[in-house]
């Protein structure tokens, strides 16, 4: 193995699922666990799985005392990638970022040549067994449209894990519109042309990116507000499409085809986990660096820029006091999270909303953007 000291950090939902992969594919590996959340709930966590007999758990305050590590993994909450990683940049070492990160472009080309390419996002569906199984039933398919539809509930219950809830202090274009840009980087060749973004009237909260990559027609849609999840990708009109909201499956002409297992292969997390922590100079296992996904990342502003210049004026919150303006608003919430985004994410102390989720969230957030507008 290239390392054998890994600083993780990040405490919730989330980072606990990554960290949990981490410590399986790799349980030598010594992990200091950075975190201030839910300290005795963890703590209890590694008394009692073996998995974790390599891990220390240190507290955020004590970040500066840790020895310089191999490799760094960034899994904070959305709002504190950026912050975090300010924090380590200075560190010479392979680093691991969940998305999003910057709130601009220009900060990613500022970024030296080096940083760019030890730099990487953790999109997992880029190497999703499943997806590149998918692509490749595709060769040889005279491809004409291509359209992904990307939905979550505001809030999902998964059984006995933890309720999930869609992220609203960020930006949906560098969130779910990143994921499905990089499948269509596995999928397709070729430069990205944007062409419009219009609301999606069939489902809640709904946004279409319409877009061509290689005279392809591609239709994104997505949302933070649908009724149910849904992970899906049509190409031709149905002629073959992939549903992966759970077990994938691909279906001809809406008639089930096949299920694709993964015949011993790695899920996405662990495959991402796997080719980040092998990699080295002398073999980049990994394609997800900041260097390789700029014209991704710049698709994702420049979506991002056209809705906050041109689509929010279609709602009503322009010509109201935000106060007059419905909570169940999506549009207004997604301007609303990119401008909280913006504002924060580069402070370490930052407005402690974000850590409300569900329609608590929604509504500190609306009051949040009616009080800057006062």
């Amino acid at each position: 193995m290239s390392c054998d000291k890994i600083r993780f950090i990040g405490g919730g939902r989330w980072a606990t699922i990554v960290l949990t992969e981490l410590v399986k594919k790799f349980p030598e590996a010594r992990v200091d666990w950075v975190s201030s959340s839910e300290i005795n709930q963890k703590i209890k966590l590694l008394r009692n799985k073996l998995i974790f007999k390599n891990v220390r758990l240190i507290n955020r305050n004590e970040i500066e005392s840790l020895a310089v590590p191999d490799k760094l993994i960034i899994a904070s909450h959305s709002i504190q990638h950026c912050a975090d990683f300010l924090e380590c940049k200075h560190l010479q070492c392979d680093i691991l970022v969940e998305k999003p990160l910057f709130p601009n472009f220009e900060q990613f080309l500022g970024l030296s040549e080096v940083d760019q390419n030890r730099i990487f996002l953790n999109l997992e569906y880029f190497n999703a067994f499943f997806i590149r199984d998918f692509g490749r039933k595709l060769t040889g398919v005279n491809l004409k449209s291509i359209d992904v539809k990307w939905h979550d509930p505001l809030s999902e219950s998964r059984g006995s894990q933890e309720v999930k809830y869609s992220d609203i202090f960020s930006s949906i274009f560098s969130d779910q519109l990143f994921h499905v840009l990089s499948i269509l980087k596995v999928l397709i060749l070729g430069p990205i042309i944007f062409e419009k973004i219009i609301k999606d009237d069939k489902v809640s909260g709904g946004l279409r990116v319409i877009c061509k990559i290689s005279g392809v027609l591609i239709t994104i849609s997505l949302s933070r507000f649908s009724e149910k999840r849904v992970r899906k990708i049509s190409v031709n009109d149905g002629a073959f499409s992939l549903d992966f909201n759970s077990t994938p499956k691909v279906y001809t002409n809406s008639d089930y085809g096949e299920t694709l297992e993964p015949l011993g292969r790695m899920y996405p997390v662990a495959t991402n986990l796997h080719k980040f922590v092998l990699n080295n100079k002398r073999n980049n296992r990994l394609s997800l660096s900041v260097k390789e996904l700029l014209p991704e990342i710049k698709f994702c502003f420049d979506c991002e820029d056209y809705f906050m210049a041109v689509l929010h004026h279609e709602t009503n919150f322009n010509n109201n006091s935000p106060d007059s303006v419905s909570i169940t608003d999506p549009y207004l919430v997604y301007y609303a999270g990119i401008r909280y985004y913006r504002k924060y994410c580069e402070l370490n102390h930052n407005n402690q909303i974000h850590h409300l989720r569900g329609k608590k969230g929604v509504e500190a957030l609306l009051q949040w953007y009616g009080q800057i507008h006062r």
